[in-house]
Formats: structure tokens, C-alpha cells, sequence
């Protein structure tokens, strides 16, 4: 019996890339909702080329994202272009709300499928792959801004239309709770205009992958402003994605300093700990931000792996549950580490009914190989 198989190691429980990038992929394509032409980093396919070639001219899917109070957000959020529960394209409003979606355009597209939402709303779906059944409609697509706190906004697309653009009008977040935790700061309501001036060229940067730029952006927006929480975040993703750790925990914990209900730079700090192994960090400030905020799946998520990594395997299982339990939607990796989970309890059933959950709910996702290898290497072992 093989009992030290472990169908998922640290790397795959916990990358960015996987499921929440310190730089929220703005260091990596993420695309303005001002921004309408690409920065693609990954080559076109033939098979994509004619999907958009097929499109009658370009299409531009357009709105804005909303607080419930009636006010923007005054940060950059992350919306979703959705079709067969496939993300399509994943852009990100400039500071007033505003997003623009460009399909079919050619070179003045931003369907470049390496953006990525906030705080991996894409948890629970496959990111980067067009949709089968695409062919330039958009029946049966909808628009989604998912933001950690908030209640999923979705507004489904009817067709493509012939004027060449839809409009979504406003869209509205409502917040899942009275909490003491926001994902939006509040200090960004009261930004002096050349710290709010600095800070959104520094996002029209990053969406360009002018990170030096875009650095020095930031470091005048905080020293116009030195409580401007939001921009204190964004310069330690850059810090992070940068590797420059001591640089980056230090700007998280003065975006926490300024603003101390801020929820993001909590999810940073959580991030870079569980990159540097730091368990027990992650595992106390993954327990602060449920103090601010206990309806996040996603803390759940990272309070698991961290309980896991400590060997603490009943705690663990009880956040994966409780991060499944508080999920807006699907999020398929909560069995793969579930899996993870039984396999270390040597509960090898349980481990196999975690692995074809997973499979059920994410049969292409980034880890359906490994974990069917898995199962095929763990049926011999469960009568």
C-alpha cells in the first residue's frame, strides 16, 4: 500500500498563479477597463484566431461596478467575461468603476486570457480556455464582478449585438455582511487628487506592464498621501512579485497600519507567508482577518493549508469544509486539498471520493492529470 503517495505537494496546493496572485496578475496582462488594447502574453492559437475572426467586427461590453452605498469603489476591481462557466476574458475597472470588454477587434482587442479577477473568484473555474462551443456569440455569457465580501454581481449577455457594444449599465455590489472588514478602503474616499492622480497612473501602468514606472508612481502617491492604504497594497504586490520580501511585508503592514478593516494587504500578508513557509504567521493573520471578515471562503482556504502544513490535519479539515460551506460559488481545489487531507489520515476512500469530486466539478482543471494519476495509483488500495 502506498501510503506516502501525495497527490498534491505545497507548490500545487498554494501558487499564485493557481489561486491568488499577489500582483493580482496586473504585472502580467491584467487589463484596464480604460484600457482597450492588449498586452498579451501568451500566443494565439489558430483555433482562438478564427473563433475571434468569426465575430463580425469587433463587440465592446461595457458598465460599471458600484458600492451598495451609491459611491465607486475607488479602487481597481476585477470583472469577469463568463461563457460556459469558462472565463472568457478578466479585465479590471479604472478607480471610478468604469470597464470595457473588447472582443473580435484584432490588434485593438483585450481578449488576452491572462488577466485575472481579485482574489481568485476564477477559484472555482478554468481561466485561459475558450469555451467549446464558442463562435463569436455571446448567448448564454454573462458579466461577473466577484469580490471577496460582497455578494457575486452576474448580468447575462443576450447575443451579439448589431450596434457592436452592450450595455450592462450599473452594477452593484452588496455587501454578504455587516462586517468590521472591507474590501475596499476607506481611506481611498478621501485621497487628495495628486495621491488619487499618482496612484491611477500607476494602475494604467501596471496594466501595461510598466512596473519601475508604475513603482514610482506609487511612492509618490504614499508620500503625497502616507495613510493611502490602497496604494501601500498595490506597491507590496510589486514589492512581491519582485521578490523583495522585507520591501513587501513592510508596505502590507503600513496599508494595514493606515487602514486596519482593509482586507487585501491581510490577504497579501497571508500570501507571502504561506509562499515562505511561514505557517504559523499565516495561520494567525488568516485568524485576524476571519475576526474582520468571517464569510471569506477564500481565508478558510488559506487557513487550511496553512493547518495542513502544520500538521494540525483536524483543523484543516475543518477550514476546507468551512471555506466550501461559505462559497459564492464552486471552488473545486477545496477536494484537491480535502484529498490532500485524507491522504495524510490515511483515510484512502475518503482521499478517492475527494479526487472524483474534484473531477466532477473541474474535469480540465489545472490539476485534473495529477489527480487522475493519482486515483489510478489508489484504486489497488481500497477494496
Amino acid at each position: 500500500m502506498k501510503k506516502t503517495l501525495r497527490i498534491i505537494t505545497f507548490l500545487m496546493l498554494f501558487l499564485p498563479s493557481a489561486i491568488f496572485s499577489i500582483a493580482q496578475n496586473r504585472s502580467g496582462g491584467g487589463q484596464s477597463g480604460t484600457n482597450a488594447p492588449p498586452s498579451s502574453n501568451q500566443p494565439t492559437s489558430p483555433r482562438r484566431q478564427k473563433q475571434i475572426l468569426d465575430m463580425q467586427g469587433p463587440v465592446y461590453v461595457t458598465g460599471r461596478i458600484m458600492l451598495d452605498t451609491g459611491q465607486p469603489p475607488a479602487e481597481s476591481i476585477g470583472v469577469e467575461l463568463i461563457c460556459e462557466a469558462k472565463t472568457l476574458q478578466a479585465i479590471r475597472t479604472d478607480i471610478g468603476g468604469y470597464f470595457t470588454f473588447s472582443m473580435g477587434g484584432g490588434i485593438d482587442s483585450n481578449m488576452d486570457f491572462s488577466a485575472a479577477n481579485d482574489l481568485a473568484p476564477a477559484i472555482g473555474r478554468s481561466v485561459g480556455n475558450m469555451p467549446r462551443n464558442f463562435n463569436g456569440s455571446l448567448r448564454g455569457c454573462e458579466v461577473q464582478a466577484s469580490v471577496p465580501g460582497f455578494v457575486p454581481v452576474n448580468y447575462p449577455l443576450t447575443d451579439h449585438p448589431d450596434s457592436g457594444r452592450l450595455e450592462t449599465g450599473t452594477l452593484r455590489l452588496k455587501r454578504i455582511l455587516e462586517v468590521p472588514g472591507s474590501y475596499v478602503s476607506f481611506t481611498s474616499l478621501s485621497v487628495p487628487k495628486n495621491a488619487r492622480d499618482e496612484y491611477e497612473k500607476a494602475i494604467k501602468d501596471l496594466d501595461k506592464k510598466r512596473n519601475e514606472s508604475a513603482q514610482d508612481h506609487l511612492e509618490k502617491a504614499v508620500s503625497f498621501y502616507g495613510a493611502y492604504a490602497a496604494a501601500w497594497n498595490e506597491l507590496g504586490r510589486l514589492h512581491a512579485n519582485a521578490k523583495n520580501t522585507d520591501k513587501a511585508l513592510n508596505a502590507f503592514e503600513r496599508a494595514i497600519t493606515a487602514d486596519p478593516q482593509y482586507l487585501q494587504p491581510y490577504l497579501s500578508l497571508i500570501t507571502m507567508h504561506l509562499e515562505l513557509r511561514h505557517w504559523e504567521e499565516a495561520v494567525q493573520i488568516a485568524e485576524k482577518t476571519l475576526i474582520l471578515d468571517p464569510s471569506l471562503a477564500l481565508t478558510n482556504y488559506f487557513l487550511a493549508v496553512g493547518n495542513l502544513n502544520l500538521e494540525k490535519l483536524d483543523e484543516a479539515e475543518k477550514n476546507a469544509l468551512e471555506a466550501e460551506t461559505k462559497a459564492q460559488e464552486a471552488m473545486p481545489q477545496i477536494h484537491v486539498l480535502l484529498a490532500e487531507i485524507h491522504l495524510r489520515k490515511q483515510d484512502f476512500t475518503r482521499a478517492q471520493e475527494e479526487m472524483r469530486e474534484y473531477l466532477a466539478l473541474d474535469p480540465d482543471g489545472p490539476y485534473a492529470e495529477r489527480v487522475k494519476k493519482g486515483l489510478e495509483e489508489f484504486a489497488p488500495t481500497v477494496p
